[in-house]
């Protein structure tokens, strides 16, 4: 195969990989990736100069794509050949795994809580012992310019970080204000919309570079009610009332046509009415997100201008068969190589809308039940 994926470890650039596979998600706070090549230095892997914990960058088609960390070298053999097999994930992959402690353990008396602090300092907090910075990008500060920097709106009367990994923490301050934290090219975790500003410069059509096309459609983890519980803290002069048994709800009238098939849901922390209830709708969209998608395959990884095809943009489809002619939103994507497929582009894509906060009960917005006959 080509150079076409160059690796960096240490200053070295390492390409001719026999085979590859790099993955990204909206749902993923870190990509991975799996490169395979034939082992140069049987018996030997040392002197690759590739060692596990080694900062790495993978550049594909001369496009920064990853800035991670290798994870695990896996020599073998056989009577035929020997590989060696190298995978790792992005920088964020310690947020994935790891709990919060401050870095001066010594320091560490009780219970980390936050009050009144907003948001975005609580998100820095977390990251920067990893040495992870944290960006927000445009369209998150324009959308989400309240949720996210407002001292009425984002701060956490308490927040204990104890028990969850970091990722969860971060998630669950994030998803129910609609923004998604993802990693990008240079290992830095971003706050953004979906969808945010890009648009794919190519589309997506039958016949012309669609190498193939599936659609995915299961309603085993949609719900016809969603119901938010949680607490508030107590103030003098307010009813108890106000701050005890808090709950929010929502209703998706698709499903409740299908029967009664409620889900109550604790809430991300410490709440008000409103907030469960705004929970509640943001959880019933990212449901329907994930219940209907369309999985594109193209061939190479650039569009026509030259660009990756790239997670997280807007791309219009044109396509007969499955009756699909709007734009959709790459929810996930992968790049291959093997010797059985050559270079190609997976895409999950998905209708932009689902992942957005949601405000009323709504349709998937189009019918995938009866696709069109190739006649």
């Amino acid at each position: 195969m080509s150079n076409e994926l160059i690796v960096k470890v240490n200053n070295r650039k390492y390409g001719g990989w026999k085979s590859f596979n790099i993955q990204r998600s909206l749902d993923d706070i870190c990509g991975n990736f799996t490169l395979d090549a034939s082992d140069i230095y049987p018996g030997k892997p040392d002197n690759w100069g590739i060692k596990l914990g080694d900062p790495c960058t993978i550049e594909l088609e001369n496009q920064l794509l990853v800035t991670g960390i290798i994870e695990e070298i896996i020599p073998s053999y056989d009577k035929e050949k020997h590989e060696i097999v190298i995978s790792g994930r992005d920088k964020t992959c310690n947020l994935v795994d790891c709990s919060y402690w401050p870095y001066n353990a010594n320091a560490y008396s009780k219970p980390t809580e936050w009050k009144g602090q907003p948001i975005i300092e609580i998100i820095k907090t977390l990251c920067q012992p990893f040495q992870v910075d944290v960006v927000v990008d445009t369209e998150a500060k324009k959308s989400v310019q309240n949720s996210i920097y407002s001292a009425v709106n984002t701060t956490l009367e308490t927040f204990n970080t104890e028990s969850e990994t970091i990722e969860k923490l971060i998630r669950r301050m994030c998803l129910s204000r609609a923004v998604f934290p993802i990693c990008n090219e240079n290992g830095e975790l971003v706050l953004t919309r979906a969808g945010g500003s890009k648009t794919a410069a190519e589309r997506l059509k039958k016949g012309v570079n669609i190498l193939s096309g599936k659609l995915f459609q299961s309603n085993k983890d949609r719900f016809s009610h969603y119901i938010v519980k949680g607490s508030g803290i107590g103030i003098d002069g307010l009813d108890i009332g106000s701050w005890l048994n808090l709950s929010g709800q929502c209703v998706d009238s698709n499903m409740e046509r299908e029967g009664y098939r409620p889900i109550i849901i604790p809430s991300d922390s410490s709440t008000t009415k409103e907030r469960c209830e705004t929970q509640a709708y943001h959880e019933m969209g990212v449901r329907v997100a994930r219940s209907r998608k369309l999985t594109y395959t193209v061939q190479g990884y650039t569009q026509s201008n030259g660009d990756l095809w790239r997670l997280n943009s807007l791309v219009h489809i044109e396509d007969d068969f499955l009756d699909v002619k709007k734009p959709f939103l790459i929810s996930a994507i992968s790049y291959t190589n093997d010797e059985n497929q050559g270079s190609i582009t997976t895409m999950d894509l998905v209708l932009p809308e689902t992942y957005s906060k949601i405000a009323t009960s709504f349709d998937i917005g189009f019918s995938f039940d009866k696709p069109k006959s190739e006649d």
